[in-house]
């Protein structure tokens, strides 16, 4: 799991499906407001990290060793 920097998005991953979620924070007292955004789901194996850059770009690492960058595109990542 991992919060943007300014606090808008949280990504999980998950080693069930291999997918990271992007979901839109309502308000942290309430996961159940959270919006699911996106999915990501082009890793091979467990995603072991995922981390935010200051300009809203998401990486995501798995141990099939590939790294993926995310970024805005206009509404999608």
């Amino acid at each position: 799991m991992s919060f943007s920097k300014n606090g808008v998005y949280c990504a999980i991953a998950t080693k069930k499906n291999l997918k990271v979620y992007l979901f839109e924070i309502k308000t942290f007292n309430d996961i159940n407001t959270w919006v699911i955004l996106q999915q990501f789901s082009d890793h091979y194996q467990t995603i072991s990290d995922i981390d935010w850059s200051v300009d809203e770009k998401i990486l995501t690492v798995s141990h099939d060793r590939s790294v993926y960058v995310w970024k805005k595109n206009n509404l999608k990542w």
